[in-house]
């Protein structure tokens, strides 16, 4: 049986051209990076375009790695990462699921509330001074508190859970389950490919986040990897400043070294809950 050879129209050829080039744009700045980072000073100051590393060299990851603290960091990152992002869920899910219910008494009320912390909040100096009465400063719990709810993502669980059929609540209902009982063993279960897309969105947010621990951390003992990294550039820079020579043009290196450095945990992870980001984002996208 022969097979035959599939025929792409002008749209086909256009739609392929275009996601190439968005796929491009998306993936060269990461390889850019990573090209730099492992060049040595002279060859990063001879290529002007970094498509592929002239002279290889590991030299600034080792720099990095061995200038001490990046595992504790590390350790420090993934707890608050962890933590934060169970904790979100946790908040999260029973809060969009009685928002998803049009029984609610008030409902209208309440999501006028959640949907207006979305263009306003206290602003940075109120943010502080509470975060400081309330005893959290060189605390942990400081970088968790505040990004504990994100108004977005809870709106697209609540969003999610309207899709719900009814009838698998009635059935429930009838056999003698209540509100607390549905959520856990019904709409939990159906809901997992969306709280694991969630997960990822609340992860990556508590990962990547610096801010906050530059106006909380002053403890160096608790310093997030993204705050140490920022340190470490930071510190490279003011020396290679006085320094001058050479030490200038890997000062670069080391600045990407360090970025590609802080991505590295987010890359290992992500190909394990791709399927469930794709599936959760597409769920409840179409309603009937």
């Amino acid at each position: 049986m022969v097979r035959k050879k599939p025929k792409y129209d002008l749209l086909d050829v256009i739609n392929y051209t275009v996601l190439s080039i968005i796929a491009f744009m998306a993936i060269f700045p990461v390889w850019y990076i990573f090209v730099i980072s492992v060049s040595t000073g002279q060859s990063y100051i001879n290529d002007k375009l970094h498509f592929w590393p002239k002279a290889f060299s590991l030299a600034e990851y080792s720099r990095a790695i061995l200038a001490g603290g990046l595992t504790h960091s590390l350790g420090i990152s993934a707890i608050v990462t962890v933590a934060g992002t169970i904790f979100s869920i946790i908040l999260s899910i029973p809060c969009a699921y009685a928002l998803s219910k049009k029984r609610l008494r008030g409902r209208g009320f309440f999501l006028t509330l959640i949907i207006f912390t979305m263009f306003f909040n206290g602003g940075l100096i109120p943010n502080y001074l509470l975060v400081v009465k309330l005893g959290l400063k060189n605390n942990l719990l400081s970088l968790i508190l505040p990004l504990a709810v994100s108004t977005y993502y809870l709106l697209i669980i609540k969003t999610f859970m309207t899709t719900i059929p009814s009838s698998l609540e009635e059935s429930a209902k009838i056999d003698g389950c209540n509100d607390f009982g549905i959520l856990i063993k019904i709409v939990f279960p159906v809901s997992m490919p969306m709280i694991a897309a969630i997960s990822l969105f609340y992860g990556v947010q508590y990962y990547n986040d610096y801010f906050n621990a530059l106006l909380y951390i002053s403890s160096r003992k608790l310093y997030p990897l993204q705050v140490l990294l920022r340190e470490m550039v930071i510190n490279n820079i003011a020396n290679d400043s006085s320094v001058g020579g050479d030490s200038t043009l890997t000062g670069e290196v080391f600045k990407m070294a360090c970025v590609i450095l802080g991505i590295i945990p987010i890359l290992v992870v992500y190909p394990f809950l791709q399927k469930y980001f794709v599936t959760g984002i597409m769920l409840g996208s179409v309603k009937e």
